[in-house]
């Protein structure tokens, strides 16, 4: 005759224990994961701000750009500008900072010089600039 014990142990019945442990891993890793999103989101500078290029022209070592940024916060607003040879490799920065505005979309355009021959130029990023 077989004991209770060995009836469980065939037929997959687990110890109650087992259960609160995997409950426990299981809530642990939902916490860790939600608490990980909370915090990219909250220190991600760029959160909020969207831009796009309008019009870019290049000649020789010089270049013109017009992009829109758009913002939901009235908040100063900094981008970083560039500009590629015919390697595609950088060859020229413009760092600007945008006053905060209270309109949602705002349009600016600036010239940018490059080291060598300029191919091409966008806007590499945006971010909220702290006050």
């Amino acid at each position: 005759m077989s004991t209770p014990t060995d009836l469980s142990a065939r037929y997959g019945n687990t110890r109650p224990r087992d259960h609160v442990v995997a409950w426990v891993v299981g809530t642990l890793a939902v916490v860790l994961f939600v608490s990980w999103i909370a915090w990219t989101s909250a220190t991600d500078r760029s959160y909020g701000i969207e831009w796009s290029e309008t019009d870019a022209r290049t000649s020789g070592s010089a270049a013109s750009l017009k992009w829109v940024v758009t913002s939901v916060h009235p908040q100063p607003i900094t981008c970083a500008l560039r500009t590629v040879g015919p390697d595609m490799s950088t060859n020229g920065w413009l760092v600007v900072d945008l006053p905060a505005t209270e309109q949602v979309s705002q349009s600016y355009t600036r010239k940018i010089r490059a080291v060598g021959e300029a191919t091409g130029v966008d806007v590499y990023a945006c971010w909220r600039t702290n006050p």
